[in-house]
């Protein structure tokens, strides 16, 4: 079997909802991680196609990418926030979330780049929120952020503040395999489960709510006008410029061009 491997987030389902539906082909299979175990498993060989952070394209050797579909932001995307006491001026350290290395990279390129602070960063364990107090402030992705968004009187949606200063927007993960491992029956298969899960958004929420906590009418909301699927020009070329800076802040070594599926 193939594995696949999916974020375990709320903005995955429309992506998932045909797959987990009867449109997976035969010879693969479903799972899900968190986005950085999710890439680690590429890596280390445990799986062979990947909903996969941004940024991991960049460390894995050997990817392609499916084209034209992924999870975006053009404006706020509500589930990526810095989170503090105290204004960025402000702030002395950052922690960083341990889910996702994109997320991370973002804040360090617009803390360095847009706000021209060097600020020092640690990696977080689970349960770090209960660190983020005085001029230490936090990176919080996923669903922890609808929680965690309303208990800090300093929030910055790192999505609307990256479009705010590029004009761009920006790609948070898309799907992306091995040399190999991507056939034509399966980038089909893809994009009709989007197409399935997008015409399913509210039955999506009203589950999610059911099982999670919190208002459907908030994730059907998030899911129809927060979260872009469908990446096209503009998609890309914020993407590239994400790289570029990545690149010149040393967090990735070597750049290499986007391989698409087709």
């Amino acid at each position: 079997m193939i594995r696949i491997i999916a974020v375990s987030y709320l903005n995955t389902k429309p992506l998932v909802y045909g797959l987990e539906r009867g449109m997976l082909p035969s010879g693969y299979e479903l799972s899900f991680e968190i986005p950085s175990v999710c890439a680690q498993a590429l890596i280390e060989g445990n799986g062979e196609i990947g909903l996969i952070p941004s940024l991991e394209y960049q460390r894995i050797p050997d990817l392609t990418l499916v084209p034209d579909i992924g999870i975006a932001a053009r404006g706020a995307v509500q589930t990526v926030l810095l989170v503090a006491e105290v204004p960025i001026s402000s702030l002395q350290s950052v922690i960083l979330d341990y889910s996702s290395r994109t997320s991370n990279a973002l804040v360090q390129i617009l803390l360095a780049r847009k706000y021209k602070r060097s600020l020092s960063f640690r990696m977080g364990k689970p349960g770090y929120e209960g660190e983020i107090r005085g001029r230490q402030g936090g990176l919080i992705i996923g669903d922890r952020a609808f929680l965690y968004r309303r208990q800090f009187p300093y929030v910055y949606d790192l999505a609307l503040e990256w479009q705010e200063w590029t004009g761009l927007p920006f790609v948070f993960a898309f799907w992306a395999a091995k040399l190999g491992s991507l056939c034509e029956e399966l980038i089909q298969a893809l994009y009709q489960s989007l197409e399935v899960g997008l015409e399913h958004i509210p039955e999506i929420a009203r589950e999610w709510a059911q099982l999670h906590g919190g208002s459907p009418d908030v994730y059907e909301s998030y899911l129809t006008s927060t979260i872009l699927y469908k990446l096209g020009s503009k998609e890309y070329e914020g993407l590239r410029r994400f790289y570029h800076l990545a690149g010149q802040q040393g967090l990735i070594s070597e750049l290499r061009e986007l391989n698409a599926g087709h």
